[in-house]
């Protein structure tokens, strides 16, 4: 998608931080760190440090997702922000 003739790309990010059995198969998958907003802004600052961030700010959706649940059981919370970042 473009907006004013740039393109937009949407993305997500989680920390691994080990391992736990699958529910849905008895398999080994990978754990999150449940506090996903650490993340965020892992990649806001990384992005930023780079040089090349014209601006990097935060919108919250008027019915934020502030906690969820994994795939295989786990839990995961939020402040429920958006990272928003524009790119020089």
């Amino acid at each position: 998608m473009d907006i004013d003739g740039k393109p937009l790309w949407v993305g997500a990010a989680t920390h691994d931080i080990g391992f736990e059995k699958d529910q849905r198969n008895n398999g080994l998958t990978h754990k999150i760190d449940p506090d996903i907003d650490k993340e965020r802004e892992y990649l806001g600052e990384t992005l930023d440090s780079t040089g090349e961030v014209a601006l990097l700010s935060h919108v919250t959706p008027s019915d934020p997702l502030k906690e969820a649940h994994t795939a295989t059981g786990g839990t995961f919370f939020s402040d429920g922000q958006i990272l928003v970042v524009q790119l020089k």
